[in-house]
């Protein structure tokens, strides 16, 4: 992986001595039930850092769960509003309009915006950091240093459980991993500079230290198939910026003797969206999800794309627990129009890259689709549904105005995408991905709707 090289090369100008774990992406590999009930295990161990969540119902009319798109009439209220107060009873009293259904749209959101960190980040991050824990050999190693790649959300993740894990490792049985977490130091996220300030701020408050990049060279990192003349340039430009934050602390070297030249880094690069322990730590939303399918009928998950990770660890999961037992239910992935590198993948059968503009909504899409997850795509998912930012921004108001929930844009995308009626009907389940939006932001939504 490019990451271990340049890091590598950082490293090796220490007096330190430094051991790199890196991941392997040289291969796709797909999740076991066994990978997702161990990951389930695993956040089950460490008590209330993730919340096992039931289904909860989008409040919506009888008469709105019966139009072929009841965003198309949220949004033509909302601008006859703007227009002529006095035509919203005339509107409701004409809303069906001939689109009578015998079959409603039922929406059932799983709120991960209700985890302790804000999103559903802390399931792969709980799972990645224990089970990379597992393994260290400690003989060996005197300090840990946790790194990755985030806008935002999953550093929060990596930055809040280890903080969690070092209140809380009386909880776990492993004793390993409850001395690795002893030696846990810093944790270091290397993040795009268009990440929201609120998610910078929030990864400064949970004491982990920020790299900031441009977006083409967080890029570089993320992207397991870049080229080495893309990593040169990367070397290039953030050499010197990165070597301030690798090299040893000055509190280990201001003795006189030597004490420094004995200390081990185990360094360990978590992936957001590659490692197979991020994406079997996502899953357990998906099994949680398939657990309620004795009381609900599911048929279909809306999960929001962005990396692929959360929407294919889900997917997987999905697919898994309908083939054990002989069910049907279709996933599809959600993005967002100013930036769905996979639905222009799909259609020409291949990763493209596409003109990414960036946006509020910041949770999901880029410029271009990692190559191994678009073959998992391609294998699991039923297909994509794209939305624009008018419907997120009414999906994020209906939401909060209806069911008193905040929403982020990614985590509002998937109710976007069940009320345009994209997704067909009966009972659509939607994972509203995180509830990270800034006061600012969330406060025009809900004065102006858009």
């Amino acid at each position: 992986f490019i990451f271990f090289f340049f890091v590598y090369n950082i490293m090796s100008s220490s007096h330190s001595s430094i051991f790199w774990e890196k991941p392997n992406t040289s291969k796709i590999e797909r999740l076991t039930l066994d990978d997702i009930f161990n990951a389930k295990e695993r956040l089950n161990s460490v008590d209330n850092c993730v919340y096992n969540l039931p289904l909860i119902p989008l409040h919506l009319t009888t008469q709105e769960k019966q139009l072929n798109s009841p965003m198309n009439h949220f949004i033509s209220n909302l601008n006859n509003n703007s227009n002529n107060n006095n035509n919203n009873s005339e509107d409701n009293n004409n809303m069906d309009n001939n689109d009578n259904n015998d079959i409603p749209i039922q929406i059932h959101m799983q709120l991960e915006n209700l985890q302790p960190v804000g999103s559903f980040k802390s399931r792969c991050a709980c799972n990645s950091i224990l089970s990379k824990l597992e393994s260290i050999d400690l003989e060996k190693v005197n300090k840990i240093r946790i790194v990755c790649p985030s806008a935002g959300n999953f550093g929060q993740g990596i930055a809040w459980m280890v903080n969690y894990l070092k209140e809380n490792k009386t909880d776990l049985k492993n004793e390993n991993v409850i001395d690795a977490i002893d030696k846990i130091f810093s944790v270091v996220v290397i993040a795009p500079d268009h990440a929201p300030i609120q998610k910078i701020n929030s990864l400064k408050r949970l004491n982990a230290s920020v790299i900031f990049v441009p977006f083409s060279t967080w890029w570089t990192i993320v992207d397991p198939e870049n080229t080495d003349e893309k990593l040169k340039s990367f070397r290039y430009e953030t050499n010197q910026l990165l070597l301030d934050y690798f090299k040893p602390k000055e509190t280990d070297s201001d003795d006189n003797n030597n004490d420094n030249n004995n200390i081990t880094y185990q360094n360990i690069f978590l992936h957001p969206v590659t490692e197979k322990v991020v994406f079997a730590g996502n899953a357990t939303i998906g099994l949680e999800i398939f657990n309620q399918t004795d009381k609900i009928d599911i048929d279909t998950v809306l999960v929001p794309y962005g990396g692929g990770a959360l929407c294919l660890g889900i997917a997987q999961a999905i697919h898994l627990f309908c083939e054990e037992r002989e069910k049907k239910i279709k996933v599809y992935a959600v993005e967002v129009e100013t930036a769905a590198p996979l639905t222009k993948s799909l259609q020409e059968n291949k990763p493209v890259t596409i003109d990414y503009k960036s946006s509020f909504v910041d949770g999901i899409g880029g410029s271009s689709v990692l190559k191994g997850n678009f073959i998992l795509a391609q294998e699991f998912l039923t297909g994509t549904i794209v939305v624009t930012l008018d419907e997120i921004s009414m999906a994020i108001k209906l939401i909060a105005e209806r069911n008193r929930i905040i929403t982020e844009g990614a985590g509002a995308a998937c109710v976007a995408a069940a009320l345009s009626g994209k997704a067909g009907r009966g009972n659509i389940v939607t994972v509203n991905s995180g509830g990270l939006i800034s006061n600012d932001l969330f406060s025009h939504i809900l004065l102006n709707g858009t």
